[in-house]
């Protein structure tokens, strides 16, 4: 009987471990890598490409148009079938800056619109953003000088994310475990393979931008950002992610529909193809959020069980709370982690049943409809 007490008690230490590290691995990639305000204004300017399907851009671009190093506005519409059209020619009329460009219907996807905008575009640094992306306090001429003082191709930047109700229990602790497994620091080092952008803000050359092909390039992949960041690291560009926090905002996905299925969107791409790594990945996930609450209950028999259990869900609660922090939702909300814990093993499971079985990602307003054998770009 001891020796099953002491075997069991070794095996529920390690998700007592494992959040440790989780929680130290996710602190130093955050908060040694570099931020925009160690960065002063410079003086050049961009060309700032917006792809948009059924959109509200009027905070975006308002709040580009307050900065002085936007030349100029190219929004290009990808096929949008609401009010947005309509909107979008109201919003071009503002400022002679501003540029209202359409796909033809013969293509498709925000690939293809932020290329159309690359290649209408004028000046020698490209900003491809998000139409739900807002800037202040000159972000985009300290983002500039960022990436010229450390002779980089490209940057991105992650900032805060503007939640609403239940997003904000379900987006810190998400967003956070995204960046602690694939740390954002790994993405400027240049001997790891590690290479990502995130859509919402991604500042490159423009030499750099045509010598590895573009948005072109990476066209009909769902995660098209991600790829880019990948093409980008493949190609020996100089690349990083750096910290925007109140100077660059964005949504991550408003409502608890889009945020499983923004979290699909992330791994049913990760996981086709890799059944074995699929499954291992789904059930360590799984056990990592299950077994401390197992060792709490266990923890009314023995004592070490009480430590290593309660010890857990309070390093599961300071990671979000930093998560949380970092994205500009108060921490409060970090108490319900176990709610997002729930959330995300779902998409786990249901992101493992579409790669063995084939189903639909909603995105953007479309479906992705993969097959289990098809290749998911």
């Amino acid at each position: 009987m001891n020796a099953f007490i002491i075997g069991l008690g070794v095996f529920l230490t390690i998700p007592y471990a494992a959040w440790f590290l989780i929680l130290i691995r996710y602190l130093d990639s955050n908060y040694t890598s570099p931020t925009l305000k160690q960065y002063a204004p410079a003086d050049d300017e961009v060309s700032v490409i917006i792809a948009t399907r059924n959109d509200d851009v009027s905070s975006c671009v308002n709040s580009l148009l307050r900065s002085r190093g936007v030349k100029e506005i190219i929004i290009v519409d990808d096929h949008s079938d609401d009010r947005t059209l309509k909107h979008l020619k109201e919003i071009s009329s503002i400022d002679n800056r501003i540029k209202l460009l359409y796909l033809n219907s013969e293509d498709s996807g925000k690939a293809s619109a932020c290329q159309l905008g690359a290649d209408k575009s004028t000046c020698s640094i490209l900003l491809f953003i998000d139409a739900d992306t807002v800037v202040n306090d000159n972000a985009i001429e300290r983002a500039i000088s960022l990436l010229k003082a450390n002779e980089l191709d490209a940057i991105s930047l992650v900032g805060y994310l503007r939640c609403k109700d239940f997003d904000k229990v379900i987006t810190p602790f998400s967003f956070a475990l995204l960046n602690a497994l694939v740390p954002i620091k790994d993405v400027a080092n240049t001997k790891k393979k590690t290479g990502y952008f995130f859509g919402s803000f991604i500042l490159i050359r423009r030499d750099s931008y045509v010598k590895i092909g573009g948005h072109r390039a990476v066209r009909g992949y769902i995660l098209e950002d991600k790829a880019l960041g990948e093409l980008a690291k493949a190609s020996k560009l100089k690349i990083a992610i750096a910290r925007g926090e109140n100077l660059v905002s964005a949504e991550w996905a408003p409502g608890l529909s889009a945020n499983i299925e923004a979290l699909k969107r992330v791994l049913v791409p990760s996981m086709h193809g890799k059944k074995g790594w699929a499954l291992a990945s789904s059930v360590a996930i799984s056990l990592l959020f299950l077994l401390p609450l197992l060792t709490v209950a266990l923890g009314l028999l023995n004592a070490y069980f009480a430590f290593i259990g309660f010890g857990s869900l309070f390093f599961e609660f300071i990671f979000n709370a930093y998560g949380s922090k970092n994205i500009g939702v108060s921490v409060l909300y970090s108490t319900l982690f176990l709610l997002a814990e729930v959330i995300l093993i779902i998409a786990f499971w249901r992101s493992l049943w579409i790669s063995y079985r084939g189903g639909i990602v909603r995105w953007r307003g479309r479906e992705y409809n993969y097959t289990a054998k098809q290749k998911i770009l």
